[in-house]
């Protein structure tokens, strides 16, 4: 019984030595709670510093250049909500997790260690994906003004949302698509390890098969993505694909009524598929990147957003206004 007391007190000792030289010199680590590179959003009471906006101006102020994480042994999480606002350049560090859901972003660089996930709001001015950074796209507006770079090493999921001109997938990056819409010049380096997932591919307006594509001069590829969104991608408009893998699932069923937009499109349609037919009139809205293949569009009125493109399809313009750099392949 004795040996047994001395043993505990020995242990016991020994956790309260570690715990003592650790906080002391500054190594005191929480409990990595947070789901930072994991699949989404976490609780926020997984991580030592929260920080919300609009709410929080006193710690992301809006200055020309903002950050969170990087604190050794620290997990932070930053929401950006309707009306938030961070600076013209942002940077989330390691441990960091940033949730934006709506608000506005200026030029975004996201490092090692750092997980960002978009579903509402704007990143205006350009995002880099860096080593060691995951990125899940959900919903949102992301690079219309800039460039979205996926580096080496990066980790982009895109599932929903709206990316503007100029996304590059770069050599050992690895990027997913099932969902979304993009602009021109859509590159996939050689190197470069991207996934698409839908269905109905062609090229050139043949059915296609194959398990990977890259597009050669004066080709169209087309397709519907996994959620349902058409995609145009062509090297007329400067998209530049090698060797992209294609993954073919089951696909929501097109819905072939005559389609009325009068109001502000928020979520969809982001674009239309064989058979499809949509009047935008008075009050009308349409994103950017709306794609049509096999189908017809009449804007009497409205707004049709930038970087829109048509295949094989009937663009009737009586008025409202067409966005910049609407493409008739």
């Amino acid at each position: 019984m004795k040996n047994e007391s001395i043993a505990s007190s020995f242990i016991t000792f020994v956790s309260w030595l570690s715990n003592s030289l650790l906080w002391h010199f500054g190594f005191l680590i929480s409990p990595a709670l947070a789901q930072v590179n994991g699949p989404g959003p976490s609780p926020s009471s997984s991580f030592d510093t929260v920080v919300n906006l609009p709410g929080d101006e006193d710690v992301i102020t809006g200055a020309l250049l903002e950050s969170v994480g990087g604190v050794p042994g620290q997990t932070t999480q930053l929401n950006v909500n309707d009306g938030g606002t961070v600076g013209n350049r942002f940077e989330a560090n390691s441990d960091a997790e940033v949730n934006i859901s709506g608000g506005t972003v200026g030029s975004f660089s996201a490092f090692n260690g750092s997980e960002v996930n978009i579903s509402g709001g704007t990143v205006s001015l350009g995002f880099d994906a860096f080593d060691g950074s995951q990125v899940n796209i959900s919903g949102g507006i992301v690079s219309p003004f800039g460039r979205f770079d996926a580096e080496p090493g990066g980790e982009v999921n895109i599932s929903g949302g709206a990316i503007g001109e100029r996304f590059e997938a770069e050599v050992d990056s690895v990027v997913t698509i099932s969902g979304g819409s993009f602009g021109p010049d859509f590159d996939v380096a050689v190197g470069s390890n991207v996934e698409l997932i839908g269905g109905e591919f062609r090229l050139n307006g043949v059915d296609f098969s194959g398990s990977t594509i890259t597009l050669a001069r004066n080709d169209i590829f087309t397709g519907t993505m996994a959620d349902g969104s058409a995609f145009i991608f062509a090297d007329d408009a400067l998209d530049n694909i090698t060797n992209m893998n294609l993954t073919v699932v089951a696909l929501p069923t097109a819905n072939l009524t005559p389609i009325a937009v009068n109001a502000p499109v928020v979520s969809g349609p982001l674009g239309l598929r064989a058979g499809q037919s949509l009047t935008l009139g008075a009050g009308g809205s349409l994103g950017i990147n709306f794609a049509l293949i096999d189908a017809a569009l009449n804007v009497e009125d409205g707004i049709l957003g930038m970087y829109g493109e048509a295949t094989n399809s009937v663009v009737n313009i009586s008025g409202g206004t067409v966005g910049d750099q609407f493409d008739a392949h």
